[in-house]
């Protein structure tokens, strides 16, 4: 999630304070909020040759960039550490992405593994049944035995979802 953010600076790139100690707002410039929620400004500082060296710091003073330079992307990696990179080429269009969304939500499919089953209306008692994937059979079977709470029945049963133990489950 990209946001502008305003902040006065000199020639210098030294930013502008007002008399409360607090940045002026005039000049656009880039900051980046990862998914961690911490918030960071594109810096720019001259490299050994001369040529423009950028980085991002979660300290708004400094030289700021007004602008992501062209050629150049904000990247986010897993650990919501922050950087600037050279864009990758894009093999698809926005529109042929968005078709391929369009298209993906209105066939997608889901297979249910997991049900529970009201077996005593008036105790309000369940019991757990899976899908079996076994030749033949391809139809719910009973996981859980007597039937009993919700809570229980969940609590039990829920852990193994998305594990192989789920499958040993009979």
């Amino acid at each position: 999630m990209n946001s502008m953010r305003f902040a006065v600076q000199d020639k210098c790139g030294a930013s502008s304070r007002n008399s409360a100690g607090r940045l002026r707002h005039a000049i656009m410039s880039i900051q980046h909020t990862a998914r961690n929620g911490k918030t960071y400004f594109l810096h720019v500082m001259a490299g050994k040759r001369g040529k423009a060296k950028y980085h991002f710091s979660t300290r708004p003073d400094g030289a700021l960039v007004e602008s992501v330079p062209a050629g150049f992307e904000i990247y986010e990696n897993v650990h919501s550490q922050v950087f600037l990179r050279r864009a990758t080429p894009r093999l698809i269009t926005d529109a042929e992405l968005e078709a391929l969304k369009q298209t993906a939500i209105q066939h997608a499919t889901y297979t249910a593994m997991l049900r529970f089953v009201l077996a005593d209306q008036e105790g309000r008692l369940f019991l757990a049944e899976r899908f079996c994937f076994r030749g033949a059979v391809d139809d719910w079977i009973d996981i859980g035995g007597p039937p009993q709470e919700l809570p229980r029945v969940i609590g039990k049963f829920m852990k193994h979802l998305g594990r192989d133990s789920f499958f040993e489950l009979f």
